[in-house]
């Protein structure tokens, strides 16, 4: 255990508590227990696909040009020609790979000179035009600035981002560009994609820790950087918000993210792994205690990302490095109508006042585990883009009986499926996401807060409010008028006799 580690690991446990660490530490470990290897192993692409890849983009009317952008700083030589490779093996063929070299040792700089130009005199492709360019800059200008070094050298019409130390699947460049040809979207708007993505071991013999990622989800965005990689944005999205920003160094790709999502029309994602993400002693990836500036960095890239959408709040950190939870504030001191569920309905209470903007859907008879869990859930739902915003429910076992809902395929067809049912309190789960802050597609009715006008579109809303779905309504009532349904994992009620109600299906 390195110093470094071991400072981290005390200050997490000053922080959050030697609870929580052994928590983290029981599903790490479960994280590994899935057999991502053998799922990759199947599902990775063939050269028979991509060799059927390569000959129908070649057929396309646009074929717009992509570069690759990669700063290098003292990268090793494995790490870099697995880097090239794994570029010069994409299907899709129109690309260039632009590389800024910040190394300050003369001997290492040499060496990498020499394997560039290797790869560039094997890439004789389209009459001899050069695809991978390289440029040694004078010093080293830090992770943000070298970036934008890059930047300049690329002619491309999208822009995509690549590690110094990962590498890109050979299906990548096509995958994204046949969704472009798919959605009818081109280069000449603002527009951002990006892929799931795997972890692999610095030899590049084990991949593990998938993240299949959600489409667009701007509440788990602010609550952490799950869209990351691979990222490829129009060059039009990049010249409207500009370049990569030194002050967020350590999480400058989170702030550019963060940025991009402002401005864009479409935020693309496709859902299949693209990108592989080294491990090593170094990386992000490898654990907190690598880079805690990097933390700092997220956060403050959050709360300025609030601002610019006029939002206010602060940030938080979590028991998870890299991951956030927002204290929104509320602006608005408005007034509720509290409708309790859990028994005979109020008549009085039901008849809703205009003066009061937000209903309260509530069981009584549930215990909350927070004084202040009103006043979080209005200053949820009191911003402009929420219609919804529910928390989180325990059975008397400690385990979670409701939380965010979210529609999958099943094999009745798509239907909501309560996500973390039977979680221990206090566990994450999948990508820790039972204790993050996300939009879902639906959310418990027994603790439920609603904006009026929501309520107001629901059809013959007395008869429907005793249905046991009635949740599912509001739900889809506020996805429907283009209002987010949001989670708020900091909102927690134990059910104190009995099983209760549970709204599954």
């Amino acid at each position: 255990m390195t110093s470094s580690t071991l400072k981290y690991g005390i200050n997490y446990i000053k922080q959050f508590g030697l609870k929580t660490l052994g928590v983290r530490i029981i599903e790490k470990k479960r994280e590994r227990k899935f057999d991502y290897q053998g799922f990759y192993e199947q599902n990775c692409v063939s050269d028979g696909q991509l060799e059927e890849q390569r000959m129908e983009s070649m057929k396309w009317e646009k074929r717009p040009l992509v570069s690759i952008i990669t700063p290098l700083y003292h990268t090793p030589e494995k790490f870099l020609r697995e880097l090239i490779e794994s570029v010069m093996a994409s299907s899709y063929d129109n690309w260039q790979l632009c590389l800024v070299d910040a190394t300050s040792v003369e001997e290492e700089r040499k060496k990498i000179y020499q394997i560039v130009s290797e790869y560039q005199q094997k890439d004789n492709r389209d009459g001899g035009k050069q695809k991978i360019l390289y440029e040694k800059l004078r010093e080293n200008y830090g992770i943000a600035e070298n970036t934008n070094r890059a930047l300049f050298m690329a002619k491309g019409d999208y822009i995509a981002f690549l590690d110094h130390d990962d590498t890109i699947t050979p299906d990548a460049l096509y995958e994204m560009m046949a969704m472009e040809q798919k959605m009818g979207i081109d280069s000449t708007r603002a527009v951002m994609f990006y892929s799931d993505e795997d972890k692999m071991n610095e030899e590049k013999t084990c991949y593990y820790e998938p993240h299949f990622k959600p489409d667009y989800n701007l509440d788990l965005l602010c609550a952490n950087n799950y869209i990351t990689h691979f990222l490829m944005v129009s060059r039009v999205l990049l010249e409207e918000v500009g370049g990569i920003q030194g002050e967020f160094n350590g999480a400058q790709d989170y702030d550019f993210i963060l940025r991009c999502t402002e401005k864009a029309e479409n935020v693309v994602h496709i859902p299949k792994v693209l990108y592989h993400w080294r491990v090593h002693n170094a990386s992000t990836s490898g654990g907190g205690g690598s880079k805690d500036y990097a933390l700092q960095a997220g956060r403050r890239a959050i709360e300025q990302h609030l601002q610019r959408i006029g939002e206010y709040g602060t940030v938080q950190c979590t028991p998870y490095f890299g991951f956030y939870s927002v204290n929104y504030e509320q602006r608005n001191k408005r007034k509720i109508t509290l409708i309790d569920i859990s028994g005979r309905l109020d008549e009085s209470v039901q008849e809703d006042q205009e003066s009061e903007a937000y209903i309260l859907f509530w069981d009584s008879s549930l215990k909350p585990l927070r004084y202040d869990w009103k006043e979080i859930l209005m200053a949820d739902i009191d911003r402009k883009g929420v219609g919804v915003v529910g928390g989180k429910i325990y059975n008397v076992k400690h385990r979670i009986e409701e939380a965010p809902y979210f529609v999958e395929e099943t094999a009745n067809g798509k239907a909501l499926v309560n996500k973390f049912q039977g979680l221990r309190a206090g566990y994450g789960g999948y990508m820790h996401r039972a204790n993050i802050q996300m939009d879902c597609d639906a959310v418990s009715g027994r603790c439920m807060l609603v904006k009026r006008e929501v309520i107001e579109k629901i059809e013959n809303y007395a008869e429907q409010i005793t249905q046991p779905y009635f949740y599912e309504v509001v739900c889809n009532t506020a996805k429907r008028l283009g209002y987010r349904v949001m989670y708020e994992p900091r909102v927690e009620m134990k059910m104190t006799k009995g099983v209760g109600i549970c709204h599954t299906k």
